[in-house]
């Protein structure tokens, strides 16, 4: 029986990292990015003019969330002998949680420091790269990449087409099989076959014996009689042949 590390794709890991890499490379841009065009730079609006500081039931919040960030890096700090217990207490903590998982990847006792230098050298690239782009010397950079690539720019301005995309593939199909459930399942089914066929075939019936269910007793008797005929002449008249 094959073990749960044999049994796992060799790359998954290194999949992982560098996936996890691009999006640590691609958040770290964009909050510097964001930073720089909302705090650096002459205010782009009539309403950034005139913008002010949030009120301490604002600003506070923020203060502590910023401190618990600062906690939170301290937290998961790899284990350096210098640190003693501080080192990997998020991962000590979330050790329970990712046993499994580590134990098929066979990534058990691997305590390399080199994945943390080089997640804090790729954020500090990408983010000095972002405030180049928007808040240095290569501001002119942005511009010219979105007029050498409208495609590429119209693009990512567009959110990838994603809502588009999901409109297309999910919302229209949905809205359609809803449509029809409802024009046969709910208005013809329910409401026309059985809630409103039944009244019509009721209200029908009602018309068809009204005429001979009025209360009128001439009428009732004619109406025996007549029958009476009948069956007569179908017992006599034609029993008698």
């Amino acid at each position: 029986m094959q073990s749960p590390a044999s049994s796992a794709w060799p790359q998954a890991g290194l999949v992982a990292y560098v996936l996890g890499t691009l999006a640590a490379a691609g958040t770290s841009f964009y909050m510097v990015r964001l930073y720089a065009l909302t705090f650096v730079g002459k205010p782009r609006s009539a309403k950034a003019e005139h913008a002010h500081e949030s009120s301490k039931l604002m600003t506070v919040p923020l203060w502590v969330l910023a401190i618990l960030s600062v906690v939170a890096l301290f937290l998961g700090l790899p284990e350096i002998h210098s640190l003693g217990e501080l080192g990997e207490v998020f991962k000590r903590f979330t050790e329970p949680v990712f046993a499994q998982a580590n134990e098929t990847l066979g990534a058990e006792g691997h305590h390399a420091l080199w994945p943390f230098a080089a997640a804090w050298v790729i954020a500090v690239v990408f983010g000095g790269l972002a405030w180049a782009m928007y808040a240095g010397g290569l501001q002119n950079v942005p511009e010219a990449f979105a007029t050498r690539f409208r495609g590429t720019y119209r693009l990512v301005q567009d959110k990838f087409r994603i809502d588009e995309l999901y409109e297309v593939l999910v919302i229209e199909p949905v809205k359609r099989t809803a449509y029809w459930l409802w024009r046969v399942g709910d208005a013809f089914l329910i409401d026309g076959v059985l809630v409103n066929g039944a009244a019509k075939t009721a209200d029908f019936l009602s018309k068809a014996f009204r005429f001979v269910q009025n209360g009128d007793i001439q009428r009732y008797v004619a109406i025996m009689a007549a029958a009476a005929a009948v069956i007569l002449w179908t017992v006599l008249g034609l029993g008698g042949r």
